[in-house]
Parts: structure tokens; sequence; C-alpha cells
């Protein structure tokens, strides 16, 4: 760059003038269609070798996810109570244990509830647990022995049967406590 003062049309004040570097500028090359080429092939090489890579990975993932899944679950079905049997006698202690429940149901004394006025003005008996709707008087409850909590009847053998042997509100469990007061847990 020159200053645009210095002569040949120049400006006076100190202004930069570029014509000087236009002229002495060197010309953009065209680039060699062999080294394009070149750079191309390469980006495609290393582009297929990482799908390729990327493939792998991915397929032997599955597989190997699919051998342990296969794996644990024929651990687990060793190491189930009863020598790993399959068919009824592998799921005998689930109807043991549904069994245990019934007996333990039967032997649960059930309550029929009578309303009666509260000397401290609250004559509400309570709410069920499980339905959550409050006990009318001739309802018949079921009083846990282990906890002592009630519940209506046909919610609490329902929850006990189908869902865990266990009390709705604290978990105590049922049919350790049913056989008798002096029961071990």
């Amino acid at each position: 760059m020159r200053v645009c003062g210095g002569g040949g049309g120049g400006c006076a004040r100190g202004h930069y003038s570029d014509r000087g570097l236009l002229v002495g500028a060197p010309q953009p090359q065209a680039p060699d269609p062999s080294l394009i080429d070149a750079q191309r092939a390469q980006l495609e090489l290393v582009l297929a070798a990482t799908t390729i890579v990327v493939f792998v990975a991915s397929v032997s993932y599955v597989a190997l996810s699919t051998i342990f899944g296969c794996l644990c679950t024929g651990a687990s079905q060793q190491q189930q109570p009863g020598g790993g049997e399959t068919g009824p006698q592998a799921q005998r202690p689930a109807a043991a244990v549904a069994e245990d429940t019934k007996r333990a149901l039967e032997e649960i004394p059930v309550v029929v509830v009578q309303v009666t006025p509260d000397p401290a003005g609250s004559d509400e008996p309570g709410e069920c647990a499980v339905c959550l709707a409050e006990y009318a008087g001739g309802e018949e409850v079921r009083v846990l022995p282990a906890c002592r909590h009630g519940f209506h009847r046909d919610c609490v053998d329902r929850w006990l049967l189908t869902r865990a042997p266990t009390c709705p509100v604290c978990r105590a469990p049922v049919a350790a406590h049913a056989e008798g007061p002096d029961a071990k847990v």
C-alpha cells in the first residue's frame, strides 16, 4: 500500500490507496484435478472404514447382549427353589404362598362395624386404606392380627390374595402372625 498523497493523483490528507495491491497480487491458481481426486478417494476410504467399524460394533453389541440375557435367564432358572425344575413344580412356591395366605385369611376374625356416638364428638369409625371409603354401620371389617389395622373384608382379602400377603398400610406379614398370638416372625 502506498499513501495516496505521494503522487499520481494522490490525496494530500494522507489516505491510503490500494491500486498498488491489485496490480501486484498473485492470481489464485486452479487446483490440480489429480490432487482433488486423491483427497476425495482418501475421504471415501475413511468414511467406509468408519461405517464398517460402527456396523460391526452395533452387531456385536446386540449379539453379546442377547447371549448375556440368555445366560442370566438360564442361571436364574437353575437357582430357583426345587432344583431348577420347570413346569408346575417350579411355580409351586407361589402357589404355596397363596395357599398360606388363604389359610391365614380364614383364621383372621371378621368384625361387624357398629357406629356408636363418641363422647368426644367424633362419630367417624375410620376408613379403609384400600378403597378409601369410610366404614358404615353393619359392614364387615377384618382387623389384621400383627398390626391391628382394619379394612373392609372384601378389600383386604382381594389385596392379600392378588398383591402381597402383607398389610396394605405397614407391610407387616399376615401369614406369619395368623398361626397364633405367640408365633415368632
